[in-house]
């Protein structure tokens, strides 16, 4: 007789977990030199005072260059504004066909435009008829007065515009730049100084060529 146990049978769980990749790379740690993190933004005290004390040099430089500048900016506006009425009287004496004058009083320090009339030269109705003030303090001198052009079919014949020579018209102090309806005009040139010694001068050429600001000593 046999007796048959009944065996029992236990399963055993098995858990699978994921493999480690084998390509992983491990974290790589990077060691940086130079300014510690904390000043990363920062100047030192030196820093700033070097700085500081680059500045203060180069505006030490700068300062005379500029306050010459500053100094010298009415005089020179003078002289742009001479030139802007220059260019004007040309400008018309050629579209009207008569000619046309730039008036400078010296002692008076004032600049306007005259056309010829019939009864002489006037005034012209405009804005540009008005008299121009130079800068308080600005001496006008000239250095070449405008020359007197004479009509080239007949040398040696004035015209009309030209009867009256420069100083006499309109005062002994007052000097006339003549335009001409062909676009001529006389050549001359005038020196502005103000009180500060500042000097700009404003020439004309040649009898063909256009009012310019230049500084002393350019175009002698």
């Amino acid at each position: 007789m046999s007796i048959g146990a009944r065996g029992s049978t236990i399963r055993s769980r098995t858990t699978c977990s994921p493999a480690e990749p084998m390509d992983r790379k491990e974290a790589v740690t990077t060691l940086t030199t130079g300014r510690e993190t904390g000043r990363a933004g920062g100047f030192t005290l030196l820093e700033l005072i070097l700085v500081m004390l680059i500045v203060a040099v180069v505006m030490a430089m700068v300062a005379p260059s500029l306050g010459l500048f500053v100094s010298a900016r009415p005089v020179t506006d003078a002289a742009v504004r001479v030139v802007a009425l220059a260019d004007y009287a040309r400008t018309q004496a050629i579209a009207q066909g008569r000619a046309y004058r730039l008036n400078i009083d010296e002692a008076q320090g004032t600049v306007w435009i005259t056309a010829q009339e019939e009864d002489g030269f006037q005034r012209i109705q405009t804005e540009f008829g008005r008299d121009f003030r130079f800068p308080e303090g600005t001496r006008a001198q000239w250095l070449t007065p405008p020359a007197i052009v004479a009509d080239t079919a007949v040398p040696g014949l004035l015209m009309p515009w030209q009867a009256a020579p420069a100083g006499t018209e309109n005062g002994p102090s007052v000097t006339a730049v003549i335009f001409f309806p062909d676009g001529r005009c006389q050549s001359c040139r005038l020196r502005l100084t103000d009180h500060r010694g500042n000097v700009v001068d404003v020439e004309c050429a040649g009898p063909a060529e256009r009012f310019r600001v230049i500084s002393p000593g350019e175009g002698d």
